[in-house]
């Protein structure tokens, strides 16, 4: 009942942090069906391809342990000399059969797992010796799944072997007046109509246990919204701490901004909704920047300031909205802006000599400098 409640609470999709941790912890969705069925179609591909050399290499095992008609009759010596030449043959069927499946099962590894190396799984855990913990697990759905598929398999493999006996079955029968190749080939198909029909029945059953167990995987990787509010404030903070700061760096920035109006050679409005304080000092940029810039109350704050200060304000709409949105706060003014910003400069600088602005609503108090 507690099990079910707990996964009743688990509503969240897990986090990228919660999968990584998984993982870390070797929780990965994988199948042992993937690995059967890669080792059995590699086996059959070292049957198929080296059935010649494997079957000489037995023939020659056969011949050399049959030659020696009188084994009692030898001594120490020349036993552990047939021994040996009945051993080095059979090796050379084993070595060339077992090396591919060695491999086989570690490309199998590394690809369900993408070399993802973890020893959280080997580590000694005490509940997993509880008796109470084991029967839960027995009679968990996975435990039910792992049970119906074992059961499931030795029925098939049964019936699998049934049919190859049915199909070879008059082979069977006339296999004692056979020669050794005769029999070895006989051998041969027996054993890969086995491996063929195996394969089929596994990669079906991989494909469906795969996915349970992805499955199952997400779902024990689920979160309550407690646990995505708890990580949340372990990466980022308690979030009312992270709106305070928030606000605290805005009252600073808008602060530093509002220093920097007074310091302005001009302010560029849309006239109300959008204020941007410029200034020119080829000491510091080969091209006007942005000192202050704000929307409606800032903006208005920013033009309030500019008027107590002397700074010059030109309405401009299009070019206020441009440069609001293309440059923050210390950024040069876009390049296509550099001709009518010149110009409204030009009148800051020498408001005399120069066209006053289209939208200049005051007119320089001070001459500036370049």
């Amino acid at each position: 009942m507690a099990e079910e409640q707990d996964k009743a609470q688990k509503t969240e999709e897990p986090t990228p942090k919660r999968r990584e941790e998984a993982r870390e912890k070797g929780q990965i969705p994988t199948s042992k069906e993937i690995a059967t069925a890669a080792l059995l179609l590699t086996a059959l591909g070292v049957l198929y391809l080296g059935s010649v050399t494997m079957g000489d290499a037995l023939t020659a095992a056969m011949t050399d342990f049959y030659r020696f008609n009188d084994w009692l009759g030898m001594d120490v010596d020349a036993v552990a000399t047939a021994v040996e030449a009945v051993a080095n043959h059979l090796l050379a069927i084993l070595v060339p059969l077992l090396l591919p499946l060695a491999v086989g099962a570690f490309f199998v590894y590394a690809m369900q797992t993408q070399m993802n190396i973890s020893v959280e799984p080997i580590k000694p855990k005490f509940n997993k010796i509880s008796p109470l913990k084991g029967l839960q697990r027995i009679f968990s759905m996975r435990g039910l799944v792992e049970f119906g598929k074992s059961l499931g398999k030795v029925s098939v493999i049964g019936g699998i072997a049934f049919i190859t006996m049915t199909m070879w079955w008059g082979t069977l029968l006339t296999s004692p007046a056979m020669t050794v190749g005769q029999g070895l080939s006989a051998l041969q198909g027996i054993v890969a109509t086995i491996l063929v029909l195996s394969v089929i029945f596994f990669l079906i059953l991989a494909a469906i246990d795969y996915a349970f167990q992805v499955q199952q995987n997400e779902e024990q990787l689920r979160m309550t919204k407690k646990e995505v509010e708890e990580e949340q404030k372990q990466t980022e903070g308690d979030p009312h701490m992270a709106q305070a700061r928030k606000q605290k760096h805005q009252e600073m920035t808008q602060g530093r901004m509002m220093e920097q109006v007074p310091e302005s050679d001009v302010v560029i409005t849309n006239p109300t909704h959008l204020a941007i304080a410029l200034k020119y000092d080829r000491s510091e940029a080969p091209a006007p920047q942005v000192k202050a810039k704000g929307k409606d109350l800032m903006a208005r704050r920013i033009r309030e300031r500019a008027e107590e200060t002397g700074i010059p304000i030109v309405r401009r709409k299009e070019v206020a909205r441009v440069l609001y949105d293309a440059a923050d706060v210390d950024d040069i003014i876009p390049e296509e802006l550099y001709r009518v910003i010149a110009e409204i400069l030009a009148w800051v600088y020498d408001p005399q000599n120069q066209p006053r602005p289209e939208g200049a609503e005051t007119t320089p108090q001070r001459a500036r400098g370049v």
